[in-house]
C-alpha cells in the first residue's frame, strides 16, 4: 500500500473532529504562544485544554482560556 493509499489513523481523526467542534462551537479567547506567533485568533471551548489551531496540529497549547470579550472585566491593581 502506498503512502496515499494508507487510512487515516484514528487518532488523526479525533483530532479533526474536535477541531472542527472547536472551530463551530468556540468562543475566541486571548492568543496562546502558537496564535499570537502567526497572528491568528485563538478559540477554544469549555472542558477542552486546548485551542483550535493546537488541536488541529497536536500541540501542546499555552492559552489561558480568557474570552476576547472578558478583557474589560478584570482589574489591574
Amino acid at each position: 500500500m502506498s503512502r496515499v493509499e494508507k487510512s487515516r489513523s484514528k487518532k488523526t481523526d479525533q483530532r479533526d473532529r474536535l477541531f472542527a467542534t472547536i472551530e463551530t462551537f468556540g468562543y475566541e479567547v486571548m492568543p496562546c504562544r502558537l496564535c499570537a506567533s502567526k497572528g491568528w485568533s485563538c478559540q477554544m471551548m469549555e472542558g477542552v485544554s486546548r485551542c483550535a489551531a493546537c488541536v488541529k496540529r497536536g500541540k501542546k497549547c499555552e492559552g489561558s482560556g480568557v474570552p476576547m470579550n472578558a478583557r474589560g472585566l478584570f482589574r489591574l491593581s
